[in-house]
């Protein structure tokens, strides 16, 4: 395996960032929509069972985006330690949006997954 210009890191995989970069809404709404939540109990739900290298680490620039498009809101609130922490709540815009992309996902991962399906009997016939 390759290796980037850092000590022992594997090459990342082009494809998986962008994916990540193309999925982090979506995750950060689809989690959202579950109850609210702060950043770093949110990056802990959207990385339950998923590899290592697929994971999403920084979703703040999807946070940016989502509460300027106003499909998330922010609210602190403190916690057992007396700390304030910022909680992030889906909006009805975002539930709508959220749906719209899962929507989109469902059509493309479908039409990519017959894509595939068709090469693979193509190339067994």
């Amino acid at each position: 395996m390759k290796k980037s210009g850092k000590k022992n890191a594997p090459e990342k995989s082009a494809l998986i960032e962008n994916l990540k970069k193309g999925m982090t809404e979506l995750l950060v709404l689809n989690a959202l929509d579950i109850r609210p939540m702060y950043i770093y109990e949110l990056i802990q739900e959207v990385n339950v069972d998923i590899p290592e290298k697929c994971r999403i680490a920084y979703p703040y620039a999807a946070f940016y985006r989502l509460i300027e498009a106003k499909c998330i809101t922010e609210s602190g609130k403190k916690n057992a330690d007396d700390r304030l922490r910022t909680y992030y709540k889906i909006t009805e815009k975002g539930r709508k949006r959220l749906k719209s992309m899962k929507d989109d996902y469902a059509l493309f991962t479908g039409a990519v997954d017959s894509i595939m399906k068709r090469s693979e009997e193509k190339k067994n016939a």
